[in-house]
């Protein structure tokens, strides 16, 4: 709102100048005019001044229509658990906090997330997390040890088409991320954020009317670092997700609060080691001689976008399918973001 503001500023600022300049000029060059002239300047001049006011008021509801408009287009792509191939507008800096729970370990994981739009097609990520335990007794009595450092990211996205008509939109995108790990990562802090290596793949988002559906396929490479050790197979990660606009069924101000709710599906496709296939489960055969493991996992949420500058996530995620035979146990996720224009 800030460059819209500015915009209908200066068109005002500029038709006022405008009336003044005229007034001087006629002074100057029709003295003669005397008292009834100036009163008649002063007259057209109340009637630009009121015609300035109007052309104001008419712009900034044309301005403001505009931002809710695109505001409405792209508010159910904001999916808590994964990206979609939309990118906020150019400049746009937005700031995420999260803190992520896990009953079944007693681990709390806290992150925090910069995201900034150097154009309207590429978008830069910057990740750190940490993460903390809750003392044996919770919730009596509670005790939240100092949290550790987990890992960083880095992440990069840059949209590849877009096709759009009103309320409606098909847009593709290709991304790259690496992620640090100081400590030994697992499979099951893999499906947590934690991890170590590099991963690429593509999205693609569909958006019609109030729903919006969003796919994804990356592949992520382990790598390991500063003598850590991460997983000694590779992940394909494969997602669903979806998002409907449920309130305000019509937009009548920018300010109205927006709740939308998702529904993602999170699938990942461990292949690792034959031997540390055998260790983890000697009785689940290889195909084709590849051994892997495959657990999708449900993640329901609920958003609550403020102002449309703010959002408020809450999301609830566990298994559906576990062929790692991790112990089963869900999260929950409550996220706060806000944009800078």
């Amino acid at each position: 709102m800030l460059p819209a503001r500015r915009k209908h500023q200066t068109c005002y600022a500029g038709v006022s100048l405008l009336v003044v300049r005229i007034r001087v000029y006629a002074q100057l060059l029709f003295p003669q005019l005397g008292f009834f002239g100036m009163n008649m300047m002063t007259g057209i001049q109340q009637i630009c001044t009121r015609f300035a006011n109007t052309l104001r008021t008419a712009l900034m509801h044309v301005l403001v229509g505009m931002f809710i408009s695109t505001t409405c287009l792209v508010a159910q792509e904001l999916y808590p658990s994964t990206e979609a191939a939309s990118n906020s507008p150019k400049d746009v800096l937005r700031l995420r906090a999260m803190t992520m729970y896990v009953p079944t370990s007693g681990e709390a994981i806290f992150g925090a997330k910069a995201m900034y739009s150097v154009t309207d097609k590429l978008m830069l990520v910057g990740t750190v997390n940490t993460s903390s335990w809750l003392a044996e007794g919770f919730p009596t009595p509670f005790k939240l040890y100092t949290p550790v450092f987990r890992s960083t990211t880095l992440y990069a996205k840059y949209r590849l088409f877009s096709e759009d008509a009103p309320h409606q939109h098909i847009r593709l995108a290709a991304f790259a991320e690496f992620d640090y790990a100081p400590n030994t990562v697992s499979f099951v802090s893999y499906t947590e954020g934690i991890k170590n290596g590099a991963t690429a793949g593509g999205i693609g988002t569909v958006l019609l009317n109030r729903t919006a559906l969003s796919a994804t396929a990356s592949y992520f490479l382990p790598v390991s670092l500063g003598g850590t050790t991460g997983l000694d197979g590779g992940v394909f990660n494969y997602s669903l997700s979806v998002g409907h606009l449920v309130l305000p069924e019509r937009y009548t101000a920018y300010s109205e609060v927006n709740l939308n709710v998702y529904c993602e599906f999170l699938g990942y496709l461990y292949t690792p080691s034959a031997a540390q296939h055998a260790h983890l489960d000697a009785n689940h055969p290889p195909i084709n001689n590849v051994h892997y493991f495959n657990r999708l996992d449900i993640a329901p949420a609920v958003q609550l976008i403020f102002n449309s500058q703010a959002k408020l996530d809450f999301s609830l995620r566990t298994q559906l399918l576990d062929e790692y035979h991790t112990y089963r146990h869900w999260m929950a996720t409550l996220a706060f973001e806000w944009y800078f224009f």
